[in-house]
């Protein structure tokens, strides 16, 4: 990993344990012959399905095939989860938490802060690049950031992400 590079397993990787995962509790309302209609709680750990490096320096080259995502300023992540067993009617998100694994970082004593937002277009993980769809924030990404951490060294990190997935189950 380079200074301020912080290197991320994908969902190639070999060992699922370390692959991207989306925690997502939520409550699906059921109606009911009364009045008050119940909720039942459920939950869910899904993989991802998708996910690329977007590097500005090669802004044509797609990344989606690599075990990693190696991720500094000049590299954008990307990843996709299939939320579709997801009721979008009834459903009220509780929360959702994207857990990511570190494998590698530049200097340890430098601080690296690493940001999820919310994709606002669609992508294939075997076209998708810097270029295509696009990296503008507001247009192909939410221009504010969901969640910022500080990278210190290896391990999993999480961020919590249950604003897209609600703005994704509301459509």
């Amino acid at each position: 990993a380079t200074d301020q590079q912080a290197r991320f397993r994908a969902r190639e990787y070999t060992s699922v344990t370390f692959r991207p995962q989306l925690e997502v509790d939520w409550i699906t309302v059921q109606p009911t012959p009364t009045p008050t209609p119940s909720g039942v709680p459920q939950s869910g750990t899904f993989s991802a399905t998708a996910d690329a490096a977007l590097d500005s320096v090669h802004p044509s080259l797609n990344n989606g095939a690599g075990t990693t995502l190696s991720l500094d300023a000049t590299m954008d992540g990307i990843v996709r989860f299939d939320l579709s067993s997801i009721p979008t009617v009834g459903s009220t998100i509780a929360s959702a938490i994207l857990t990511m694994t570190v494998t590698a970082v530049g200097k340890v004593d430098d601080q690296k802060l690493y940001s999820a937002a919310r994709v606002l277009t669609d992508w294939l993980e075997n076209t998708v690049t810097w270029n295509t769809p696009g990296s503008v924030a507001g247009v192909n990404f939410a221009s504010t950031a969901t969640a910022t951490i500080i990278i210190t060294g290896t391990g999993s990190y999480t961020w919590d992400v249950t604003d897209d997935v609600i703005a994704y189950i509301n459509g």
